[in-house]
C-alpha cells in the first residue's frame, strides 16, 4: 500500500492547539489507521499498514513512556468522508456495487520530545 502521511487537522476539534503545544510523532507501531465501505450487501473493512505524521498538541493529560521517559498522549477519534466529495470511482452505476461513505477509524499513540 501507499506510503499516507496522516495530517491530523482534521482531528482540531478533538485536540486544541495553542502557542504552547508540543509536536508528537505517531507511533505507527502502536497506531492504527482502519477504515470501512459499503460493497454490495455489507460493509467491508481494511487497514493502512503505512503511516507516519505528527501532530501538535496540548495534551489534558500525558503519561511517561517507561523505556525512552518521553511524554506520551494516546487517543482515539472517528470520521466518515465521503467518495463523491472527491469525485472517487464517479461512475453512474457505482452506488450499487459500492456506497459513497468511508468510516475511518484512527487509534493513536504519539510520542512527545522528539
Amino acid at each position: 500500500m501507499r506510503r499516507i502521511k496522516i495530517g491530523v487537522a482534521a482531528m482540531a476539534v478533538l485536540l486544541v492547539s495553542t502557542a504552547g503545544a508540543e509536536e508528537y510523532q505517531i507511533d505507527s507501531e502502536h497506531s492504527s489507521v482502519a477504515f470501512s465501505i459499503r460493497h454490495l450487501v455489507r460493509r467491508t473493512s481494511g487497514q493502512f499498514n503505512e503511516f507516519s505524521g505528527s501532530i501538535h498538541l496540548e495534551a489534558l493529560g500525558t503519561a511517561t513512556h517507561p523505556y525512552n521517559k518521553k511524554p506520551v498522549a494516546g487517543f482515539e477519534t472517528r470520521t466518515v468522508f465521503l467518495r463523491s466529495d472527491y469525485a472517487v470511482n464517479s461512475w453512474t452505476d457505482a452506488a450499487s456495487v459500492l456506497g459513497d461513505e468511508v468510516k475511518v477509524r484512527l487509534t493513536i499513540e504519539a510520542i512527545g520530545g522528539e
